[in-house]
C-alpha cells in the first residue's frame, strides 16, 4: 500500500485539473491553478517567517475559501495547523490558542483586530 499526503493528491489533481474550479462559493471560483498559487505563497512566507520546523499555526477563519487556502499553504510548510472558528466565543478562542503556542495566526484583514486579541490574551 502506497501512503500518500493530502498535499501530493492535491497536487496530482492540480497537474490534471489545472484550469478548473477547485472551489465555488459566493466569492466566486477558484481554479485548482490559483489555489495552488496563493497556497504556495502562504507555505513560502510561513517557512520564511517560522523555517521548516513543525509547528503549530493558528488559522482564524470563518467559512471562507481563504481558509481552505490556508490549510493547504500551513500543511505545504510541513506545520500543523489548528482551526479557530471565529463565531466561537473570543475567549474560548483564546484559551485554545494559548494552549497551542502557536507563534503564528493566520487570519484576514476583517479578523485581523480580533486575531491580534487571541495573540495577546
Amino acid at each position: 500500500m502506497v501512503e500518500e499526503t493530502l498535499i501530493s493528491l492535491f497536487e496530482r489533481q492540480v497537474e490534471r485539473f489545472s484550469a478548473k474550479p477547485a472551489i465555488r462559493s459566493p466569492e466566486g471560483a477558484c481554479t485548482y491553478e490559483e489555489l495552488n498559487r496563493r497556497a504556495n505563497r502562504i507555505a513560502h512566507a510561513l517557512l520564511a517567517l517560522r523555517g521548516d520546523k513543525e509547528e503549530p499555526v493558528v488559522l482564524f477563519f470563518g467559512d471562507s475559501t481563504d481558509s481552505i487556502t490556508a490549510t493547504l499553504g500551513a500543511l505545504k510548510a510541513g506545520k500543523v495547523y489548528v482551526p479557530l472558528d471565529p463565531s466561537v466565543p473570543r475567549s474560548r478562542c483564546a484559551s485554545i490558542a494559548r494552549d497551542t503556542r502557536a507563534r503564528i495566526i493566520l487570519t484576514t484583514r476583517e479578523l485581523g483586530a480580533s486575531a491580534a486579541e487571541l495573540a495577546g490574551a
